[in-house]
């Protein structure tokens, strides 16, 4: 008698699995199909600093140099971007692929590089915002 119980309540836990696998899945493509937006302008920062924005829909290459040498190449090509080589151990940024969608963003963490996709008619650009608030202040 024991074992049947057992056994319903496995098939229960593998329901319950499922069902929020299931919602998880069809809220992640809801966010990404619904909520996602072209971006226009690609940002790449370097050592939190503004390297350079560059127009998304203009096909171009972008060597990244830090200290005089090149560390990272920055791909813009059929309206998305790509890192097509860094100088880092991993290359996790380079096997990310392209990305073009705005809030996007491929991150070499070794070079302190992070390229950003952005729209030119968002309000979350600060490169729009020419007053910059004070958010706190810390003694």
């Amino acid at each position: 008698m024991e074992e049947y119980y057992q056994s319903k309540f496995r098939l229960r836990d593998g329901i319950l699995i499922g069902a929020v696998l299931g919602f998880a899945v069809v809220a992640f493509l809801l966010m990404n199909t619904i909520g996602a937006k072209d971006g226009n302008i690609v940002r790449v920062s370097v050592n939190g600093e503004t390297y350079g924005e560059y127009d998304l829909n203009t096909d171009q290459t972008i060597e990244i140099e830090i200290q005089g040498e090149i560390t990272n190449v920055v791909l813009i090509e059929d309206g998305s971007v790509s890192m097509k080589e860094a100088q880092c151990p991993d290359h996790l940024c380079v096997e990310q692929g392209q990305i073009h969608l705005a809030n996007e963003s491929i991150i070499c963490l070794p070079n302190k590089v992070v390229v950003e996709i952005l729209d030119a008619g968002s309000e979350d650009d600060d490169s729009s915002n020419d007053e910059q608030e004070i958010d706190a202040v810390i003694k």
